[in-house]
């Protein structure tokens, strides 16, 4: 079906699934959307995208109009090369490459040594917190936004005085992917970004002649048939972390407070079982994916679902709607911590499955059982949040909390 001036930047974030559900039923759950491309809501469609890509390249980022910038500004030029080059917008052989080098970083040994920076980053939060029992706070300023950012920046090796700057930076990185964000707002993000790219430059040039043991000096020194990562791959995969390893956990956290907040028998579970949370991160990760959709440009003509795709097409996975496709999860709706099997695309699948997947579950498994025991009568002021409307990312901007 052609929806004519459909409008997904325009529904509120809260409400999105409920028009999720309409599509997905409407029809054969594909739909075409003027000036946007082909949308896919059901389970079997997004992951055979997500599975096919010599079909469907994930290279949309570089002469999309995300892209556009000055190019009188060196900064602005350096922050669409950084984003263009991260793994999300790459494909064979360059993602192959690349990716081959960066997973030594993300080894299991590695991330079971992260846990003790996780443990020693959010028991520093909370204890800050302590005094403020009782009073409302935002859960997104004093803990969902700051317990990422710093633990991807310690694991880093990036000094704790540059945390704020970062954090400023990282928001201006998230901002070049947005496409409502335009204008004046996009030149200045496009700097920001720019400038972050020159810092993580110097950065890694500072670190090859000093170098240590966290995760950039893993970057550094992986090597994989005698190849390593080149300065513009290293910034590439830093920014990548930086803004994926803090902005899509910052989602993370929000959504799991909030759903084990309003299903207390689930919440239960898990204050008696900590290891009931890797379960319940993933049915989080299931019901709300920090991103809703995925875009994918037709290499040559092919055939999808029933449907005719040219050379240059653009489609649409949508990862949030199918992990709500009652053809893939019984009762979808439900917030069920001990769902098994739990196949959702949260994550991705195939080759662009999120290389910081395990980071992200660690954060959650280990954030949000710490908060509820710290504030065991906390309370969500659900009706005083506030959204960012994003087709592919929505947020909460604030969420009060009474601790």
């Amino acid at each position: 079906m052609t929806l004519a001036g459909f409008d997904l930047q325009s529904i509120d974030a809260p409400k999105m699934h409920g028009v999720f559900a309409a599509m997905r039923e409407d029809g054969d759950g594909v739909h075409a959307v003027d000036s946007l491309g082909t949308l896919f809501f059901r389970y079997d469609d997004v992951m055979q995208i997500l599975s096919m890509p010599d079909e469907f390249s994930s290279a949309i980022f570089l002469g999309g109009p995300q892209a556009a910038h000055d190019e009188g500004s060196a900064r602005q030029r350096l922050a669409v090369d950084t984003v263009g080059n991260i793994l999300l917008f790459l494909d064979a052989p360059a993602h192959t490459r690349l990716r081959s080098l960066v997973r030594h970083a993300f080894s299991a040994k590695a991330i079971l040594l992260w846990e003790q920076t996780v443990e020693s980053v959010v028991d520093e939060v909370i204890a800050d917190l302590i005094p403020h029992r009782g009073e409302i706070v935002d859960y997104n300023e004093v803990v969902a936004h700051v317990v990422p950012i710093r633990v991807i920046s310690e694991i880093l090796g990036i000094d704790p005085g540059d945390y704020p700057y970062f954090k400023r930076m990282t928001t201006a990185f998230v901002n070049v992917f947005d496409a409502a964000v335009t204008g004046q707002a996009r030149a200045e993000a496009l700097e920001l970004a720019g400038e972050l790219s020159e810092f993580t430059v110097s950065l890694i040039e500072h670190r090859r002649s000093n170098p240590r043991a966290d995760l950039l000096g893993l970057l550094i020194a992986a090597e994989e048939n005698g190849e390593k990562l080149s300065t513009a791959e290293l910034v590439s995969s830093v920014a990548a972390l930086l803004a994926g390893g803090s902005h899509t956990i910052v989602g993370m956290l929000g959504n799991g407070l909030q759903f084990l907040h309003d299903h207390p028998d689930q919440l239960e579970l898990v204050m008696r079982d900590r290891q009931m949370m890797a379960g319940a991160v993933d049915e989080i990760v299931r019901l709300e994916p920090s991103g809703r959709w995925t875009g994918r440009v037709a290499t040559r003509d092919v055939q999808l679902a029933g449907h005719s795709f040219q050379q240059g097409d653009l489609v649409w996975a949508g990862m949030a709607s199918a992990n709500r496709d009652p053809r893939q999860f019984d009762d979808p709706e439900r917030f069920d911590i001990t769902r098994h099997p739990n196949r959702h695309l949260g994550f991705g699948r195939g080759v662009h499955y999120c290389i910081g997947a395990q980071l992200a579950r660690l954060q959650g498994r280990i954030v949000l059982p710490r908060v509820f025991e710290a504030f065991p009568t906390l309370s969500i002021l659900t009706e005083q949040q506030t959204w960012r409307n994003d087709f592919i990312s929505p947020s909460r901007i604030t969420m009060p909390v009474r601790i």
